[in-house]
């Protein structure tokens, strides 16, 4: 009787901590957990009585990933008229104009991709020593038309000026410049300048792998999969990103959700690679290995944390679930 009595108040009290700890929990601890809906719970709840520029900028970053940016870009914009100087503010904004660029008609795309151009300019302006802000309009200038503020020419200085003090992300956008002009030889050239310059960083392996994805050598993007999820400068997010591309390739799919439960294993999850999204991904490596009944769990555990996930939301509907 006394050991399970002991037993007992152990667990009320592992599960008190468990509590008192989740209590303390900030918006952006929840969104860093993928836990998007308890996130927006709580930030609404703020913005309905005394909201800050900093509300709306988060409510931005969970509408983000759960790819509802219209309510990403109403609520970035918000931000950014509060407090126009932050360059985070404008980054994410920029980043959702941009998807909903994507999606939009040939008029409105017009218009948010000049909007997308001119958010990342004045992040990389307010903060020129962000190296994901010199990423992303680096890779607007590739993939966008000058007529929208795009061009090479444009990505070649912005390399040419970051070379001496971040000489990997120099050799990554003259790579990603060399492969848009379907220049391969010269692009895996750059790609591996850039994983030598990055210390071997699986992020950097990863570039590449997408790069023999594009031109579908599937036994050199294997290969590189490999080497980025063996990299001991790998990041938990690299984890991520390595099983989505594998799910999205259809390439070694036991790895694919080997990698993605791992991610979710480390205690690191971030916003760039969403709990919820690895759970979608794990059902989708899942049910193109036949295994229906483990894939709709998966789809049901990104759900629990994002029941607006539209994605998992079709996936479960599409398996009867």
């Amino acid at each position: 009787m006394l050991k399970s009595f002991k037993f007992v108040l152990g667990f009320v009290l592992v599960m008190a901590s468990a509590a008192f700890a989740f209590g303390d929990l900030t918006p952006v601890d929840l969104l860093n957990r993928g836990r998007a809906d308890e996130a927006l719970r709580t930030l609404n709840q703020k913005v309905s009585s005394s909201a800050s520029a900093e509300d709306y900028h988060l409510l931005c970053r969970v509408y983000y990933a759960l790819q509802d940016y219209d309510n990403a870009v109403r609520n970035g914009e918000r931000a950014v008229q509060l407090n126009p100087n932050n360059a985070g503010y404008r980054l994410w904004l920029g980043r959702a104009y941009g998807e909903k660029a994507a999606r939009a008609g040939a008029l409105s795309a017009f218009s948010l991709a000049r909007k997308t151009v001119a958010s990342f300019e004045k992040s990389l302006q307010l903060d020129p020593s962000d190296w994901r802000a010199r990423r992303d309009l680096a890779e607007y200038y590739v993939e966008a038309p000058g007529i929208v503020g795009g061009g090479h020419d444009k990505a070649r200085r912005l390399a040419d000026e970051v070379a001496s003090s971040d000489a990997a992300t120099a050799a990554w956008i003259r790579a990603i410049i060399a492969a848009d002009e379907k220049n391969f030889g010269e692009a895996e050239r750059q790609f591996r300048a850039a994983i030598a310059a990055s210390g071997n960083q699986g992020t950097m392996w990863l570039e590449l792998a997408r790069c023999y994805k594009h031109q579908q050598r599937w036994s050199d993007f294997d290969v590189a999969v490999k080497q980025a999820l063996d990299s001991p400068k790998k990041g938990s997010t690299d984890l991520f990103d390595a099983g989505k591309m594998l799910v999205s390739a259809n390439r070694d799919l036991p790895l694919a959700v080997q990698a993605l439960r791992s991610y979710l294993d480390s205690g690191h999850t971030d916003e760039y690679g969403p709990a919820f999204a690895a759970h979608y991904f794990i059902g989708q490596g899942l049910e193109k290995q036949g295994k229906s009944g483990e894939a709709q769990a998966a789809y049901r555990a990104a759900l629990s944390l994002a029941s607006g996930f539209r994605p998992a939301q079709v996936a479960l509907h599409k398996l009867g679930g």
